[in-house]
């Protein structure tokens, strides 16, 4: 094929709708290895240049490592995204609730969200690897899909009764508890000691699902 030939190839196969890769090893490549979604280059020579990708070995087999890095990379993205949303709803949701019952996050409670439940659980999203082989089905490419939707609001609604128990708790104890951190003059009380914790456990939770769902009982997740 003229190198003309191969990039209006990619191009009709893009404009019905699919998803291209190219490989190639020659300056004849370059052009349908710029068009094309995925390109990998055989060799060190002028097509590397041109593609985003090159193969530390001359052999096709590498496309599978980028289409299992590139689904891993997208599921990672999305379930980092998805925990962020339902993180920073829970602490809202948890924060207004000790309002409500006249007080605040203390200042270690602040650091340790800061540090552990915002900070821990999207680096281990990211350091998952992809799974070992290609499945057919693909993992989501949107989050307006409905697993994507349905997980968020049920979580946060899930979660937001801790912060629920937490105020009907606050009703039947007359002093705060003297716990873990301190704020000011009075110790930490009930409500926030349970807020912490609802906190911990959501981390806990999010991060067991996206690993335990996405990369064991969901392979499509992964690969």
């Amino acid at each position: 094929m003229l190198p003309e030939q191969k990039l209006q190839l990619i191009e009709a196969l893009q404009e019905i709708g699919h998803q291209v890769g190219m490989c190639g090893d020659g300056a004849n490549d370059c052009g349908a290895l710029k068009a094309a979604h995925a390109g990998v280059s055989l060799s060190v020579a002028e097509a590397s240049v041109a593609s985003p990708f090159t193969a530390q070995k001359q052999n096709i087999k590498c496309m599978l490592d980028v289409i299992r890095e590139g689904r891993a990379t997208l599921a990672a993205t999305f379930g980092a995204f998805r925990y962020m949303v339902c993180y920073c709803f829970v602490l809202l949701a948890g924060a207004l609730f000790l309002f409500w019952d006249g007080q605040k996050p203390s200042e270690g409670a602040y650091v340790f969200i800061d540090i552990v439940v915002s900070l821990v659980p999207p680096m281990i999203f990211g350091t998952t690897e992809p799974f070992f082989t290609l499945v057919k089905k693909v993992p989501a490419r949107s989050l307006s899909n409905f697993l994507s939707i349905f997980s968020i609001l049920s979580f946060i609604v899930i979660q937001t009764k801790l912060p629920t128990f937490s105020h009907t708790s606050s009703a039947f104890s007359n002093h705060g508890m003297s716990l873990l951190f301190s704020t000011g003059a009075k110790c930490t009380s009930l409500p926030q000691l349970t807020w912490l914790l609802q906190c911990s456990a959501s981390t806990a939770c999010l991060t067991l699902l996206r690993l335990l769902f996405f990369h064991l009982v969901h392979p499509s997740g992964r690969a």
